[in-house]
């Protein structure tokens, strides 16, 4: 996650920021079935259209990880992760 959200890296070189825009659309392609099938059974909310909130989702994960990285790496990221986790799902379910 690191590397696919890294700012920095993305001005590095074309070869970095076609591998990155390579794994976020991988991530994508897995993320928006889930979506979709959530608000096709009425689980997620479809006031949102699926797009946005796979955005919005991605967004508090990346976020979530630029957080991680200027602490240096100090708290444990899968607690923080798991507790977003929730977070997101209360918003997102119908």
């Amino acid at each position: 996650m690191v590397a696919v959200f890294s700012d920095g890296l993305m001005e590095a070189s074309q070869k970095i920021n076609t591998a990155i825009f390579r794994i976020m659309q991988v991530n994508m392609k897995h993320l928006m079935p889930v979506i979709m099938e959530g608000q096709h059974q009425g689980y997620f909310t479809n006031a949102i259209p699926t797009e946005e909130l796979m955005h919005i989702i991605m967004g508090a994960f990346r976020l979530q990880m630029f957080k991680w990285r200027v602490a240096n790496f100090q708290f444990d990221i899968f607690e923080r992760g798991k507790y977003l986790m929730s977070n997101i799902l209360k918003i997102i379910l119908a």
